[in-house]
């Protein structure tokens, strides 16, 4: 439940800064809008299609630098410290 509301006041700051062409785990946007998309360009002409995946992004980013870009946008410590222990937690499986 925290991060789902740490996660909405992170979408009201970026979604508006994201690529038009995002799709991955974006409100009101589906892997099916993606295909379709992708479709269209093959059908104008287009010859390639590049899919991206930050599966491991969260493992090896520089976690200082991303809470310092955080901070440029939403400089509320609470907030902030919550990020920085939701990337140093662990998975339970």
């Amino acid at each position: 439940m925290i991060q789902q509301a740490v996660s909405q006041q992170l979408s009201q700051v970026y979604e508006p800064v994201f690529s038009e062409y995002s799709y991955g785990f974006r409100p009101d946007r589906s892997a099916r809008q993606a295909v379709l998309q992708a479709m269209v360009y093959l059908n104008e002409g287009y010859d390639w299609i590049v899919d991206l995946d930050i599966e491991k992004f969260f493992d090896r980013v520089n976690q200082d630098k991303l809470i310092s870009i955080i901070r440029e946008q939403m400089n509320e410590s609470e907030v902030l410290g919550l990020i920085r222990k939701f990337l140093k937690a662990g998975v339970m499986e």
